[in-house]
């Protein structure tokens, strides 16, 4: 499955994300996600994109219920990973659109991204 995800602290979710990713895998991992909101409350995302491929062109990706029932619970979402996907994830995500920080940061700046997400 190229979604992981874990609790490294309470109300952090860090998914790492691998692969080509399809519409199935995203919907399960949003399950997961849904768990720690209703044990922790308001989360925040971290988001590795570790040989992340794209997204898989055989699914449905017009469901955004997950946004609707989950964004007043989500405090911010970093992402750590390749140049080349950040416009991709800003679109993906609804960066700017959302009721949360959205932020990009390139492997070297994981620190950064951690300490923005934490602050």
């Amino acid at each position: 499955m190229p979604i992981d995800i874990s609790t490294p602290a309470p109300k952090i979710l860090l998914l790492r994300i691998s692969g080509e990713l399809t519409q199935p895998e995203l919907a399960a991992g949003q399950l997961r996600a849904v768990e720690c909101i209703k044990k922790d409350g308001a989360v925040r995302f971290m988001i590795l994109l570790e040989g992340f491929t794209g997204f898989a062109n055989n699914f449905d990706w017009n469901d955004v219920s997950f946004q609707f029932e989950n964004d007043a619970f989500i405090e911010k979402m970093a992402f750590v990973g390749p140049k080349k996907w950040e416009s991709t994830a800003s679109i993906f995500t609804g960066k700017g659109i959302r009721p949360f920080p959205i932020n990009f940061f390139p492997p070297e700046d994981a620190l950064k991204a951690k300490a923005w997400l934490l602050g």
